[in-house]
């Protein structure tokens, strides 16, 4: 077969699979259950048509709680996170695959947690407390999948950078030794099992 040959009959299939899997959705409540898992982090997302082939999508993410425990006891994931994302969809919105561009918000004060960037070390040390804010930018491919005329489910993973803007406490049950402590991070900005639910 030529490659012309190959091209024609892949453009066929792709047209096939967004006819047969039309969505005619104009916008989606939804909660990223990956999110919600790895901090206990309550979210919420909603995301409406834009265009054809066009979507927003804004998710925000709020985890107000300390870890319960003894005096001594200081772990914590508290934060507040804004995230919204631009999507273009290949076959039309609210169908198959789809590529996004999103920014990232979130104020947070994390304490007696490591958490490491890819091939930088550590990002946080739980030796430590750190309280500040963070901005981003990032990239993202996902597929969403129809399941029901009102719910669906989404796979999305995101690269991307972001600037911490924060200080580091070295006592991390008070507001003593503050250094800042700003840095770059380079690696996942967005990761998302996302299920949805249809408003229309």
């Amino acid at each position: 077969m030529t490659k012309k040959v190959i091209t024609a009959l892949l453009g066929l299939v792709a047209a096939w699979l967004c006819a047969t899997t039309a969505s005619a959705q104009k916008a989606a409540l939804k909660t990223n259950l990956i999110h919600a898992g790895a901090t206990f982090t309550p979210n919420l997302g909603l995301e409406f048509k834009t265009g054809t082939n066009s979507t927003l999508d804004i998710a925000v993410g709020y985890n107000p709680w300390n870890r319960k425990g003894s005096v001594e006891d200081n772990r914590k994931w508290v934060h507040l996170s804004v995230q919204p994302e631009y999507r273009y969809w290949p076959c039309e919105a609210f169908n198959g695959s789809f590529w996004g561009v999103h920014a990232l918000f979130t104020h947070h004060n994390v304490g007696e947690v490591d958490a490491w960037q890819f091939n930088k070390g550590k990002l946080f040390d739980k030796q430590y407390r750190y309280e500040g804010f963070a901005y981003g930018l990032g990239v993202s491919y996902g597929y969403h999948w129809v399941m029901g005329k009102r719910v669906a489910m989404e796979f999305q993973l995101g690269l991307g950078a972001a600037y911490l803007d924060q200080d580091r406490y070295d006592c991390a049950m008070c507001g003593r030794d503050k250094t800042a402590d700003n840095r770059w991070y380079f690696g996942p900005t967005k990761a998302n099992i996302g299920f949805l639910i249809y408003l229309w």
